[in-house]
């Protein structure tokens, strides 16, 4: 046996090991942060007895099985107002998706958690998935979120919001000290700054 074995062996396990993952954020109105402190946009909702506001940001994109790729967007909607906001999920879309150098348009749903719904005074988490196609994590280079906020039947709040690679810039008296995640040598996903 030769004596290369146990090194390429090693190799091998380093690289099954490797995280395939991409962090994004918003490319505009980027004014808060998700509950995982990804930088989100948030928009208010101004219209009559319907108040409050929406927060959205991106949990990145993520292997979900062999050759699937899913793409993360959370919800966050804070009812101030006198109605009940909903987020219309049946309408929530994933636009131009951009995989691979390829573009997909109007990529629906695939699976989400959580309450599309806000009582008067309450907030509201809804987290949604998107699967693109097949290739890997990294492959995704941008895609925008269509969506649209509902107080009854009405319309309160209609966006598309784009959303980037997020690459932010290290600051390690300020940044999340957790930035490792498990895999082969705790592989590396990069930091968020906490708001």
């Amino acid at each position: 046996m030769q004596r290369q074995s146990p090194i390429l062996l090693l190799l091998a396990a380093f690289a099954a090991g490797c995280v395939n993952h991409r962090n994004f954020a918003p490319r505009e109105n980027q004014n808060g942060c998700g509950p995982g402190g990804q930088p989100a946009a948030v928009y208010p909702i101004q219209a009559g007895d319907a108040q409050g506001e929406l927060r959205l940001w991106s949990g990145g994109s993520d292997a979900a099985g062999d050759e699937v790729t899913e793409v993360h967007v959370g919800f966050e909607v804070e009812n101030v107002g006198a109605l009940p906001l909903r987020i219309a999920i049946e309408d929530v879309r994933c636009d131009e998706i951009l995989v691979g150098g390829q573009r997909l348009e109007n990529v629906p749903i695939a699976r989400f958690e959580g309450q599309p719904a806000a009582q008067p005074g309450a907030v509201a988490r809804l987290d949604v998935w998107f699967r693109p196609g097949t290739g890997r994590p990294r492959d995704v280079t941008g895609f925008a979120v269509r969506f649209q906020v509902r107080a009854g039947e009405t319309a309160v709040l209609t966006q598309v919001t784009p959303f980037a690679p997020f690459v932010p810039a290290r600051d390690p008296l300020h940044d999340d000290p957790w930035f490792w995640r498990p895999g082969f040598a705790f592989g590396w996903y990069g930091w968020y700054h906490r708001c």
